[in-house]
């Protein structure tokens, strides 16, 4: 797979927009130790399906706002590092300002 952030991964015709759609519908979660990678969080697209990584040593407020980030990754491509890290400020703040936050190992891969 490739890092999500390269702009070809656009979808052009009505068929690639479904599939795009259809990778994006159920994101698998890992997490692992990033430290080789020198990230917090990894979003890796082939255009058919997607993975998002997070590093596993992130306090679960820290693990929420990363996933959210990578998450904006994998829905908009064509976004800026910047604006990725803008709306994860804004989503993650209200989400945990209604009452949603982190939760604790439902559904991960931690393998």
């Amino acid at each position: 797979m490739t890092n999500v952030r390269r702009t070809e991964n656009k979808p052009t015709s009505k068929q690639e927009t479904k599939d795009f759609i259809a990778a994006r519908r159920r994101i698998p979660l890992k997490l692992r130790k990033l430290g080789r990678h020198r990230a917090v969080g990894l979003c890796w697209d082939d255009q058919k399906s997607v993975l998002i990584e997070v590093d596993s040593r992130l306090t679960p407020r820290n693990t929420f706002g990363t996933v959210i980030h990578e998450l904006l990754h994998a829905a908009y491509p064509d976004m800026t590092e910047e604006e990725v890290l803008k709306g994860e400020a804004i989503i993650a703040s209200n989400l945990y300002r209604y009452g949603y936050g982190p939760v604790r190992e439902i559904g991960v891969d931690k393998s």
